[in-house]
């Protein structure tokens, strides 16, 4: 084992039985001053002096605080008491304290920000040996429970090879029992086999000798109170669960722009670039963008004091501000297994085409492969899926494109097998319609059926 492989196994970096964050992020500030941004990338960052991880100030002890990643959790740590840490609204000092979501330490005169990313909505913590204090994340689908070869490994003889199982759908987390030689338990209630159980937040589950708590977590996704913005179809958005109305936005342009950082918002976007992608081809004085940011400043203040920053690299939205937007929770749903689950999540997000009020090529290329992305996952979903479900599937990939050929092939062939030759046939029509008036060219396989539609 290299040193890397010894440190990702100590410290719960890497791809170890999914681990329950996925990252870590450290804002800095000293007093209204943004001081910068680091990802937490190795088990330990020091911030303090000349010497340090992340050098802060040339008057303070090298590493003279620690954040520490370890089993899945974030801890800060002190080296000096003269330099203890506060809490927000808090008079108690510490020098040892776990972080979680959103977390913030005034360290003397700077200001330390903590924002987590889940790896999903839910979470099991181990509570008896070997597994004391682990946490494993439970993503959406069904995760098995048991010895080697489950989803979530416990090393314990009492545990059965596959004791229990969790399922995720639509939010909602459901426990099975499957061992018939070793027990399982809900808070205290013994579960016949194959009984299904929906888990509430601090559930205590008993798998042999294994005692395990089921946690939901608020740190991803539109569970975040910040802002929320919903561009897939006509415009909606939130700002910490308000919704915001049109009028004050001042125009489709303000509004063009915040989606536009949003997207960037990992690094700083030069003015000259947010111009060009913005007004493609027109001559826009750099007064405009100040004026739109300014109006975005107003806009989003109740939610941080300097929601957008102007570094030396240019404009970007503050770290420190939640961002919510339905296009990345669907490209993330999009890069996961395809499941029934995940595509009816995927077209609860779906309202209609990403930011149609927007014209410029960077929202047309993302329209454009977001469009073909959903539509190749359906078509792919349906191809694997038994009875109705198939149909339906294709049928809403066909709804969001009509040129769609795989999925008129998918439904056709569905509706035949099926005995439901008049729909087949209508498919057919409709499919050879939309194809011959967009003059695209038919592939080969459905040509043939074309030909001979029932």
């Amino acid at each position: 084992m290299n040193q890397h492989d010894s440190t990702t196994e100590q410290y719960g970096f890497g791809d170890l039985n999914a681990p329950w964050l996925t990252g870590v992020e450290l804002c800095l500030w000293e007093g209204s001053q943004f001081l910068g941004q680091r990802e937490l990338d190795r088990p330990q960052l020091g911030l303090g002096g000349p010497g340090s991880d992340w050098v802060v100030s040339p008057e303070l002890g090298k590493n003279l605080w620690k954040i520490v990643y370890r089993s899945g959790r974030t801890y800060f740590v002190g080296s000096d008491k003269s330099y203890p840490a506060y809490r927000k609204n808090s008079d108690s000092s510490t020098l040892y304290t776990e972080l979680t979501h959103q977390d913030e330490l005034q360290l003397g005169s700077y200001r330390l920000q903590v924002t987590t990313q889940a790896a999903s909505a839910a979470y099991l913590e181990g509570f008896t040996s070997p597994h004391l204090s682990t946490r494993w994340a439970l993503p959406n689908g069904t995760t098995t429970l048991g010895r080697v070869g489950a989803g979530i490994c416990l090393e314990d003889a009492t545990v059965s090879r596959v004791h229990a199982s969790i399922r995720s759908t639509a939010g909602q987390f459901w426990l099975q029992a499957h061992s018939q030689r070793s027990e399982s338990r809900l808070n205290g209630n013994r579960l016949e086999v194959g009984a299904e159980v929906e888990l509430r937040d601090g559930d205590l589950l008993n798998l042999g000798r294994q005692v395990l708590r089921f946690h939901l977590t608020s740190l991803r996704g539109e569970a975040d109170a910040g802002l929320r913005l919903a561009c897939l179809g006509p415009l909606r958005a939130w700002l910490a669960d308000q919704p915001l109305k049109n009028e004050i936005w001042q125009g489709v342009q303000v509004q063009h722009t915040l989606i536009f950082l949003c997207l960037q918002r990992r690094h700083a976007c030069p003015e000259e670039r947010l111009i060009d992608q913005l007004w493609p081809g027109e001559e826009v004085s750099k007064k405009r963008l100040s004026n739109i940011i300014s109006h975005l400043r107003a806009v989003l203040r109740p939610l941080h004091g300097e929601p957008i920053l102007r570094e030396e690299g240019g404009l970007r939205v503050n770290p420190g501000l939640s961002v919510w937007l339905d296009l990345e929770e669907v490209q993330d749903l999009l890069g996961r297994p395809a499941t029934l689950a995940h595509s009816q999540k995927l077209l609860e997000l779906y309202q209609g085409p990403f930011l149609p009020s927007c014209n410029s090529p960077w929202a047309e290329v993302l329209r454009s492969q977001m469009e073909s992305q959903l539509v190749a996952y359906l078509t792919g979903l349906a191809q694997q899926q038994p009875g109705e479900a198939a149909l339906s599937l294709a049928q809403q990939a066909i709804a969001i494109d009509p040129l769609a050929q795989s999925a008129y092939l998918v439904a056709i062939d569905w509706l035949r097998r099926s005995g439901r030759a008049r729909e087949s046939k209508r498919y057919a029509e409709l499919a050879k319609s939309q194809l011959e008036k967009a003059r695209v060219p038919i592939l080969p396989e459905l040509d043939a059926v074309l030909r001979h539609p029932s």
